[in-house]
């Protein structure tokens, strides 16, 4: 190996060195996080969040689609959240959720809609909402007064007003005049929380810290002292049920059309008629005939 051949080899590893080196120098090892699309029972269920931080904290809690007595038996010190359209309770479920709640369970519910609540079998058993309409609003969650709007979470939905001549509120977002995006009410031995929406406590937003301590707070009254459920849908009564009770026109109609098609692809009934006479020629008609003919 000649010096030239050498020299070359020597420059070569001296870069191939310096670019390990600088490679090592700059490289830096850093985790990173990839969000993904939510799957399972995250894809359908808004309060899989809530249900699993709170499971982590050793409190006892329940996600469900039903109202059944028997897989939801509720007692007092329980927590009950209905993240459905409570236009779907049936009126013996509101009877018993009612009751409930004065003997010492809290609820907490979503009126949406005032004018279109009170109409519901809840609320008519509550009577706690005032049918005076309000305006849409939007306030702010923050962790503490001095943090600003852009660390909070949005409360956004259509503000509702309290009977006057109802329990005060004791925990309040918004006032008697304007009306409330949140009030907390005695109702007998229970408690109510009425929300103008639950979007603070679902999938994502529980990431911050503002909604975290607020769903905190808005479970405080029976934390502790009984099973929370968290009911994210209503599955609603059974389709015959259903049927019975909504689609008992369309059966009628059915039922009319099928009595109908039976009776005219059915046998006859009675004696077979008998078959029409044929049709002969008069006598005269004959005598006619064969004298045109003749006459040929």
């Amino acid at each position: 190996m000649n010096r030239k051949t050498l020299l070359v080899s020597l420059l070569v590893l001296g870069a191939l060195l310096l670019l390990v080196g600088g490679f090592f120098a700059t490289f830096e090892r850093k985790d990173v996080t990839e969000p993904v699309a939510a799957h399972g029972e995250a894809r359908y269920n808004r309060f899989f969040a809530l249900d699993r931080t709170l499971n982590r904290l050793n409190l006892p809690t329940r996600s469900l689609t039903t109202l059944d007595p028997q897989k939801m038996p509720l007692k007092p010190g329980d927590t009950l959240l209905l993240g459905d359209d409570v236009a779907r309770i049936a009126v013996d479920d509101a009877a018993r959720i009612a009751a409930w709640v004065r003997g010492g369970g809290h609820l907490l519910l979503s009126p949406g809609s005032a004018a279109a609540a009170l109409h519901t079998p809840l609320f008519e058993v509550l009577g706690l909402l005032d049918p005076r309409p309000a305006d849409y609003a939007c306030s702010a969650l923050r962790v503490t007064a001095a943090a600003s709007d852009k660390d909070g979470v949005p409360l956004c939905g259509q503000r509702f007003r309290l009977k006057p001549a109802g329990a005060a509120a004791d925990a309040a977002i918004g006032d008697a005049q304007d009306g409330y995006l949140f009030a907390r009410t005695r109702l007998g031995k229970g408690t109510v929380s009425l929300l103008s929406s639950f979007n603070a406590l679902s999938r994502k937003q529980l990431k911050q810290a503002a909604a975290q301590q607020f769903a905190w707070r808005l479970l405080a009254p029976n934390r502790g002292h009984g099973v929370i459920y968290l009911v994210y849908a209503l599955d609603g009564p059974a389709f015959l049920t259903w049927l019975s009770i909504k689609g008992w026109p369309a059966l009628l109609a059915l039922a009319v059309l099928l009595a109908a098609w039976m009776a005219m692809r059915s046998a006859r009934l009675g004696p077979l008629m008998p078959a029409p006479a044929l049709h002969r020629r008069a006598l005269l008609e004959h005598v006619q005939a064969a004298g045109e003919f003749l006459y040929r």
